[in-house]
């Protein structure tokens, strides 16, 4: 079962900024940590293909996907929120 929203982040000539991808409409939102839905974890390999090409599609410029990854805004480390979601607090890692 692929769950509701789908959260990562892109890489642009911008920088890493975090996404959410609304699996029943298909629209990608930046700018905005969301909480990663459990489900997500369950994913299979061709599930998460089709997720990236979908946030490719829909933004300009991106270099890289990462799904079920924020990058830290204060520290830069990168948190695997899926595997680790208490690694996560908010707008920045559980750390900061």
């Amino acid at each position: 079962m692929l769950p509701s929203i789908i959260v990562g982040s892109v890489t642009t000539a911008r920088g890493n900024e975090p996404f959410a991808l609304d699996t029943p409409t298909g629209t990608v939102t930046t700018g905005k940590y969301r909480d990663v839905h459990h489900h997500q974890a369950q994913m299979a390999r061709e599930e998460r293909v089709v997720a990236e090409s979908q946030v490719r599609a829909q933004l300009r410029g991106v270099k890289d996907v990462r799904l079920g990854q924020y990058q830290c805004p204060r520290c830069q480390r990168w948190v695997d929120v899926v595997k680790d979601p208490a690694g996560w607090s908010g707008r920045q890692c559980a750390n900061c």
